[in-house]
């Protein structure tokens, strides 16, 4: 085996033990983020969804998702995303005071700790909302912008693409 293919597969080994610790540590925030979200649905509320510019896919990916079917067969989900590629955070936020409402779930999924969400978590929290955030960084850091009722499912990697793949993980899991 040459070189190249040996750093192909080291570079995989890498990333699939990367995402199992992420997969491990965040398995019951994800349990609680996932049962609020439900529990939303549930009682008829809606989930709205948005995202730190870089990762604005992952959010649409989400409600795509949602509305439609994954994995099996079931009725289209009541989730919005509020941001698309060239959104800018602040119009996102107006949304939120715009059409959220108290017991509806805004999922939002950022890069590093709160980076550019920061104003629509801001939003939900003044229409009574609960949030549900995916975030990379220190948990001591982020939960201070937290309200109790919130969920936070944080990941912690300095590689994009470990990140990025660890995000999706996620997202597919809620």
């Amino acid at each position: 085996m040459t070189q190249i293919p040996k750093n192909v597969a080291r570079q995989f080994t890498q990333r699939l033990d990367a995402t199992k610790a992420t997969a491990e540590h965040a398995a019951e925030a994800t349990f609680e983020a996932a049962g609020t979200m439900l529990s939303a649905v549930l009682k008829g509320q809606r989930i709205y969804v948005c995202a730190a510019p870089g990762r604005v896919m992952l959010a649409q990916h989400f409600a795509q998702l949602m509305a439609g079917t994954f994995e099996h067969e079931r009725p289209g989900l009541p989730v919005i995303a509020l941001n698309g590629v060239d959104s800018q955070i602040d119009t996102v936020a107006a949304a939120i005071r715009a059409a959220g409402g108290g017991g509806d779930v805004l999922f939002v999924i950022a890069e590093n700790e709160l980076d550019e969400v920061l104003p629509a978590i801001h939003s939900a929290h003044e229409r009574d909302m609960q949030v549900v955030l995916l975030s990379n960084g220190l948990e001591e850091v982020i939960e201070p912008h937290l309200h109790t009722s919130d969920r936070l499912i944080c990941t912690n990697s300095d590689s994009v693409g470990t990140l990025i793949q660890a995000q999706l993980l996620l997202v597919h899991t809620l």
